[in-house]
């Protein structure tokens, strides 16, 4: 099974999760209710550890991918709940105590087999509070979710130029530099979880749907979508001729965290609406799929979308601008910023040696 199709059958767990914790969450109010959810979150997550450490060796690659986004889904609502302060500790120490036991043992038996469950674990828990930290940290904002959204699409447009030109936008010490190039590469994934909040943000509420929150939370999620698709683009195209992983790595971070961050919404969204979360769980893996497809295959079809032909294509670009300019006032421009704003809005950078 291909990652693509592995990932989006991963959707299925997830929504049975959804469901049944949907049913779950209905069924009590209060602090019964929030005790059930909790031992809900808990025993879901230690069944997923069960499974995945049985299942591993029959495949230790379908299997994980398979689970991994429901699993952090879940990690991500346990933290979110704990965030609440609606967790009754008198009632749910003995079972918060059994998973991080069982938990304890997986990592301990994983390190001494020196099982790659251990990876998939610590990955679990990273992307899992993840969403759970921008989930949180978008409900603190509130109203101003607005002034959020922006500050989000300027750092990803800074992390896409830098994945396009292979360089930091300012000269920073080697120490700094790797921190800002991390958070460049988890730009994306936090992205996707704040668009997903958009999504939220168009869907909630009482009543009819407010199709003009609906459409406007649309239009904002296509600048993200757009960006974050072009980054997964350019590693498609770098992975060709490096023989590199990033692309690989990026579309699992981006699809994982997509698809937990639409297990929150499906929680959150009554009704019909957690349509909504259905849709917004496989556009993202499928649109990912989609860039990916484009960055490692060439214009006519064929394997192999070098750098050296994405920079001929943008060299010809220039080239066109140039002769425009050259028609328009009967010389040649000086320097190549000669040619913006009016006959390129920018000047395409060369795909080089990163």
């Amino acid at each position: 099974m291909t990652l693509s199709n592995t990932l989006i059958v991963g959707i299925l767990p997830a929504l049975l999760l959804v469901w049944t914790g949907a049913r779950v969450r209905s069924a009590a109010n209060g602090e019964e209710g929030a005790v059930r959810w909790a031992r809900f979150l808990l025993g879901a997550l230690a069944l997923s550890f069960v499974v995945l450490t049985i299942a591993m060796p029959l495949d230790r690659f379908a299997f994980p991918l398979l689970l991994l986004p429901t699993m952090c889904g879940v990690l991500a609502a346990l933290f979110l709940h704990l965030f609440s302060g609606r967790l009754v500790w008198s009632r749910n120490i003995r079972t918060l105590a059994l998973f991080l036991g069982v938990l304890g043992l997986f990592i301990g038996v994983g390190l001494a087999s020196n099982s790659p469950t251990v990876s998939w674990v610590l990955h679990t828990m990273f992307c899992g509070a993840l969403v759970a930290f921008v989930w949180q940290v978008w409900r603190w904002v509130g109203r101003w979710f607005l002034g959020a959204y922006a500050i989000t699409v300027v750092l990803l447009l800074v992390s896409t130029w830098a994945a396009d030109t292979g360089r930091p936008l300012v000269e920073t010490p080697v120490w700094l530099a790797a921190i800002v190039k991390m958070a460049g590469y988890l730009m994306p994934g936090i992205a996707i979880i704040v668009a997903a909040q958009l999504v939220r943000e168009g869907q909630m509420g009482v009543g009819p749907v407010d199709w003009r929150k609906a459409i406007l939370s649309c239009v904002l999620i296509l600048p993200i979508l757009l960006l974050v698709g072009y980054q997964m683009w350019v590693a498609a195209v770098w992975d060709v001729a490096t023989d590199g992983l990033r692309s690989i790595f990026l579309w699992l971070l981006i699809s994982i965290a997509g698809i937990a961050a639409a297990m929150q919404l499906g929680w959150a969204l009554p009704g019909k609406r957690k349509v909504a979360a259905l849709a917004f769980a496989v556009v993202v893996p499928v649109s990912m799929r989609g860039a990916h497809t484009i960055g490692t295959y060439g214009p006519h079809g064929q394997w192999g979308m070098l750098p050296t032909v994405v920079t001929e294509q943008r060299a010809e670009v220039v080239n066109r601008a140039i002769q425009r300019y050259y028609e328009r006032n009967g010389y040649y421009p000086r320097t190549l910023t000669d040619l913006t704003p009016r006959y390129l809005v920018y000047i395409p950078n060369p795909l080089i040696i990163p």
